[in-house]
């Protein structure tokens, strides 16, 4: 339900913004505290009903994982504080730097490490400690991808020492520019498992690497095929 609001809200607002084009198939991904996101399929054009159906869905975390670094700060309420307490609705720095420092490509290698994007199991009724019916999703022909940290975000703490790592040593200017990679290369990684699922058309796939190479050549890094460690479209 969370993915269709979300694909449902984007579409919405594509309508009134000439210049996007937002229509079957799509993928959208929403990052709010927990990841949601829907992957819709093509539609043929002489088709009786030109309704797309659901092929994919998106799952566990996402907010979560900037939010677990800026707690181990101690910048921020134990327990409740988040990113945005931290930062308000704008990145300090404004955006991504044209080029990664050495500090700040060793330490979203290191969040990356503990990063788990893929398909979910069907054995797993949660992920990223979010319920998910993966069985019942994979008989029904659905791709759940999901972005958990450890198992269920046992992998918190771990998160919380590197922030606490970053902020010690580098100040809020290098955590922000961390935190931004780092999301940005989640969200590389998720489509990049539709992708390897063939659940983008192959001529959209085009657009998509258009898109990655340009958030690419902001974030001053090349990513590798290591779902562990990221991934490129």
């Amino acid at each position: 339900m969370e993915g269709e609001l979300a694909m449902a809200g984007m579409k919405e607002g594509a309508k009134w913004t000439p210049p996007v084009d937002f229509r079957n198939p799509c993928l959208s991904i929403d990052f709010g505290t927990t990841l949601d996101g829907r992957i819709t399929s093509d539609v043929d054009p002489k088709a009786e009903y030109p309704f797309a159906r659901t092929i994919g869905n998106f799952c566990g975390l996402a907010g979560a994982i900037p939010d677990a670094i800026i707690r181990g700060t101690g910048l921020v309420q134990e327990g409740k504080g988040t990113a945005l307490d931290l930062f308000g609705e704008k990145s300090i720095v404004g955006g991504l730097s044209r080029k990664k420092t050495a500090a700040v490509l060793e330490y979203e290698k290191q969040i990356h490490e503990n990063i788990d994007i893929r398909i979910v199991p069907p054995d797993r009724n949660h992920f990223g400690k979010v319920p998910v019916c993966a069985d019942i999703a994979m008989e029904s022909g659905i791709a759940m991808i999901g972005c958990d940290c450890g198992r269920d975000y046992s992998g918190e703490d771990i998160l919380k020492e590197i922030g606490a790592d970053i902020y010690s040593n580098h100040g809020k200017d290098v955590l922000t520019q961390v935190i931004d990679h780092v999301c940005a290369r989640m969200a590389l990684r998720l489509v990049d498992v539709a992708a390897e699922e063939n659940l983008i058309p192959p001529e959209r796939i085009h657009r998509i690497h258009r898109a990655g190479s340009d958030i690419r050549q902001k974030a001053g890094d090349h990513y590798g095929r290591d779902h562990r460690t990221g991934g490129s479209l």
